[in-house]
């Protein structure tokens, strides 16, 4: 049941989030090329068209979540692969490699799809529905360029520090700063009610329920804020695979960082801005996601 909470979490974090995180991608791959105001603008000419059906809305409506089919069976191999091994390494070996291995083993896994609804949900169009036969097509075209795998090794440099340092991070947080004040607190309670009725009974279990509670939701906010912090950190390397991944043919790390560069040469600044390019959509939906993720896991496993 482990895997089935793990996987109802990803589902749940990447289905709320979904438009966010399509804008995300579409401003690391496209930069200064596109911006929010345009994206709306471009929405809304379609949207309120004059004779338009309300079907016909409903179908531009749902372009926003344009890819989110795909990506939550990804998120959901991707969470229940990652988040149930990381719970039987970490048992094993230290918080560090089990975040590292979890992170390496459910990229790998998951890599096609994340590779095919990149693909898809990368196109600039907001006329039509998710439509089943042209993603298919997509897959269809991706395997026929032997497209399937590019990218991989830069998304394995990408995710597997991101996993590392996020999940080592988020269980500082949780364990050393917050949880182990939580379990003072318990012990202390348990020791005062020492006697044997029904009335003491009664409140250390309620206690003990309280507790639970706070452990989950606390789970939650210690995987929002874990999650902020390390898309801080490495978000450049997020914007370089994600470039890889859609570009015309193979292309190295160092040659896709140096083309990223140099599209505004105007500043160092412009030139590096150009790494960051979405990151505050991508703030926003892995702080949402991860806090999503991390709540229905630990409220389904207790």
């Amino acid at each position: 049941m482990d895997y089935v909470y793990g996987m109802l979490g990803g589902v749940a974090g990447k289905t709320i989030i979904a438009p966010v995180d399509r804008y995300k991608l579409i401003r690391q791959i496209y930069g200064d090329r596109i911006n929010l105001i345009q994206m709306v603008q471009k929405y809304n000419s379609e949207f309120h068209q004059p004779n338009k059906k309300i079907l016909e809305r409903v179908s531009i409506f749902s372009t926003l979540w344009k890819g989110n089919t795909l990506n939550i069976v990804r998120a959901g191999i991707f969470a229940s692969v990652q988040l149930n091994l990381f719970q039987h390494l970490k048992s094993q070996t230290n918080v560090p490699l089990a975040s590292a291995v979890s992170g390496f083993v459910a990229q790998t896994v998951s890599f096609p799809i994340d590779q095919w609804r990149t693909h898809w949900a990368q196109k600039l169009e907001f006329n039509k529905a998710n439509n089943f036969k042209e993603m298919f097509q997509e897959l269809r075209l991706l395997i026929k360029n032997k497209k399937v795998m590019q990218g991989y090794t830069a998304s394995l440099v990408s995710s597997t520090p991101f996993n590392t340092i996020n999940f080592t991070l988020k269980d500082f947080i949780e364990k050393k700063l917050i949880l182990n004040r939580l379990q003072r607190e318990h012990e202390i309670l348990e020791n005062l009610l020492w006697k044997e009725t029904e009335k003491h009974k009664e409140i250390l279990q309620k206690s003990l329920n309280n507790k639970r509670k706070n452990d989950i939701l606390l789970s939650g906010l210690s995987g929002s804020i874990a999650a902020a912090t390390t898309v801080t950190l490495l978000f450049p390397l997020d914007t370089i695979r994600r470039s890889i991944q859609v570009a015309p043919q193979k292309v190295s790390m160092f040659e896709m960082t140096r083309k990223l560069l140099s599209e505004n040469q105007s500043s160092l600044f412009s030139s590096v801005r150009r790494l960051y390019c979405g990151y505050i959509p991508n703030v926003v939906k892995s702080t949402i996601n991860y806090g999503i993720r991390w709540t229905v896991f630990d409220a389904g496993r207790s």
